[in-house]
């Protein structure tokens, strides 16, 4: 039963949160449309509470997931591994064909958490700070993980967590390797170049 349970995590894990709401989205606007004979214009938008849910969703995804299966008293290794695949799924989802995925932030911010609740508040502005020292999102992503193994050295916390947080950053770097390669290509790896990117279509 539990490996039931561990297997339906890791698929619920896998589903792109982003697409998934905004296809639902989408089609019950489609729907309403077909039903309604007359379309009635409307001067507020949906779209601020569908991003806000989100990034709500893609919090508590990475943070209940390790909770839940911790909550089955299994061993430390199991956590370790849904910690990793929660954020492998994360940023290359199977089922998107493993296309790179945004706002994965959200779901590490959770992780972090579940690792040790001062990290709630230690990850967002360690990653602001050293973001707007260095002037690059993707160097102060890297800096703000970093510096999180080194305050879980210091804590001296459970060394399953530290090596999750090891695994972590070392996914997060695989992922930004070609951000850094377009940087280094373009010599322009500042925040303003990385809004233009994610403005793109």
């Amino acid at each position: 039963m539990i490996n039931i349970s561990i297997i339906c995590l890791i698929i619920i894990a896998a589903i792109p949160i982003k697409q998934s709401l905004y296809w639902l989205y989408k089609n019950s606007i489609a729907v309403h449309n077909q039903l309604e004979k007359k379309k009635i214009r409307s001067h507020c938008s949906l779209i601020p509470f569908l991003e806000c849910t989100i990034i709500s969703l893609k919090f508590i995804k990475g943070f209940y997931i390790p909770f839940t299966i911790k909550s089955f008293n299994l061993n430390n290794e199991l956590i370790i591994a849904a910690i990793i695949i929660t954020m492998l799924t994360e940023l290359w989802s199977p089922f998107t064909l493993f296309k790179k995925t945004t706002q994965w932030q959200f779901t590490l911010w959770g992780i972090l958490t579940f690792i040790s609740p001062l990290l709630f508040l230690i990850y967002p502005l360690s990653f602001i700070i050293f973001s707007l020292l260095i002037n690059s999102f993707h160097i102060g992503q890297l800096l703000s993980i970093t510096t999180i193994i080194g305050i879980l050295w210091i804590l001296n916390l459970n060394p399953y967590y530290l090596l999750a947080s090891t695994c972590l950053f070392i996914l997060i770097l695989l992922f930004l390797t070609p951000h850094f390669q377009q940087g280094l290509t373009n010599k322009r790896l500042d925040i303003k170049t990385s809004f233009i990117r994610r403005n793109k279509p």
